[in-house]
């Protein structure tokens, strides 16, 4: 929830559980006296490295046009016409 203040615990909850559901990630319960729940990579969903990095990448790109209130353009960054 830190990662992605906007999001509400159902909506987060809703979308690890499918994951789960679907083997791309496991759930890491901890007995602590503050339950603590941890979540990671299977290797099923290792398997979506290589997608993942490169939505990371665009994400990290274009992050500032949605935040700086800029319309997203058609071009892709550095292109001219």
């Amino acid at each position: 929830m830190k990662l992605i203040p906007s999001i509400t615990q159902k909506t987060l909850t809703q979308h690890l559980r499918e994951l789960e559901d679907e083997g791309v990630i496991s759930r890491i319960v901890y007995n602590e006296v503050l339950p603590k729940v941890e979540y990671e990579l299977t290797d099923y969903g290792w398997t979506l490295k290589e997608i993942l990095y490169m939505m990371c990448r665009w994400g990290d790109t274009h992050i500032e046009q949605k935040y700086d209130g800029k319309a997203a353009s058609s071009k892709p960054p550095g292109k001219n016409a």
